[in-house]
């Protein structure tokens, strides 16, 4: 659950993604979502480390039902587990919204 105080520059979830991804192999990066009062954010799949590099990018509307947001993705170039992220940039407006099931898997 994350709530963005009001008069900040903005709050963001974050999330490591612990998997390992090799270049020209397509993986599926999914997670659900719902926020009683409504909610938009921007998700993020990116690299954990500096300079970041955006893999995929979704602007998100969630609503009082959970719901599913997925990322399909086939990186050309190979990360270790620990260097990709969710990242979920909730923006500067007062917010509230539930994060579960981030799951990452390899597509056949």
């Amino acid at each position: 659950v994350i709530a963005v105080p009001e008069r900040t520059p903005g709050a963001a979830y974050k999330r490591p993604v612990m998997i390992s991804m090799a270049a020209g192999k397509t993986y599926r990066l999914s997670f659900y979502c719902r926020s009683d009062a409504g909610a938009e954010f921007t998700a993020i799949f990116q690299t954990s480390t500096r300079p970041y590099k955006a893999l995929a990018r979704q602007r998100v509307t969630a609503g009082a039902e959970w719901q599913k947001v997925e990322f399909v993705i086939t990186p050309e170039e190979s990360y270790e587990p620990d260097k990709t992220l969710l990242t979920c940039l909730l923006g500067e407006r007062l917010q509230t919204v539930l994060f579960a099931a981030v799951c990452a898997e390899e597509v056949e």
